[in-house]
């Protein structure tokens, strides 16, 4: 008797461990790969909108091409440094050939006006003396233009301004208030603006730096001046 009733409480044993391992195996089921690669699809609507919306922008070297161009410009000036007499204003205009993009040569001629300052006012009408002074009544500029660097202010996505700084050196030939001919070198630099593809500004500083003339001493004097400048630049 009992050992019927151990092979029963076996053999119900076995069938229980059997239905349970049954039960948790996992359930493994075939996957078509093919056809799972095949279902993704690619879809032009699915590009974020922030993306698709987005405005790009190429990066470019500079906003005006100018090598092999010409260019016309105008100018007013006023000397900073100079005779401590007198108050000097210039105006003119120049060419200029640009070789390259950051070599250009330039020929150009200024106009003076000269008036005497309080100081030399007092001097002449309140005391009768008339001073010792130099200044230009005209000058011949010739010399050469380098851009070391070009840049741009961006103010919004839809506006910026380009610029190129530039220095100038030459010499120029000049016409002062005592006789004889006059050589002065040329150094200057400042900013030069593109407003398009012809439309330009300058905003700088020229200094002519010539020998006094011998009716007025020995030395080295100098016109220091600042300038405003507009031109265009033809072709391109």
């Amino acid at each position: 008797m009992k050992r019927t009733f151990k092979f029963i409480w076996t053999v119900a044993a076995s069938i229980s461990v059997g239905a349970l391992a049954q039960e948790e195996a996992p359930v493994v089921k075939e996957v078509d790969l093919g056809s799972e690669i095949r279902g993704v699809q690619l879809n032009d609507t699915s590009i974020p909108s922030s993306v698709a919306n987005s405005k790009l922008y190429a990066v470019h070297t500079r906003l005006v091409e100018l090598q092999n161009r010409h260019e016309l410009t105008v100018s007013g000036a006023r000397t900073m440094v100079g005779d401590s007499f007198i108050n000097s204003y210039n105006f003119g205009g120049t060419y200029t050939y640009h070789v390259f993009n950051r070599w250009s040569v330039a020929l150009g001629g200024q106009y003076y006006l000269n008036e005497y300052n309080n100081s030399g006012k007092n001097l002449s009408s309140g005391q009768g003396v008339v001073p010792k002074i130099v200044y230009l009544k005209r000058s011949i500029d010739l010399y050469g233009t380098f851009r070391p660097f070009y840049g741009k202010v961006r103010w919004s996505l839809q506006r910026s301004i380009h610029f190129d700084l530039f220095t100038d050196a030459g010499v120029s030939q000049l016409k002062l208030n005592h006789p004889g001919s006059h050589y002065a070198a040329l150094l200057g630099a400042g900013l030069q603006f593109w407003f398009g593809k012809h439309w330009t500004a300058k905003v700088g500083a020229r200094d002519l730096v010539f020998k006094k003339p011998p009716q007025v001493g020995k030395g080295i004097t100098q016109d220091l001046q600042l300038h405003l400048d507009t031109g265009w630049i033809f072709g391109g």
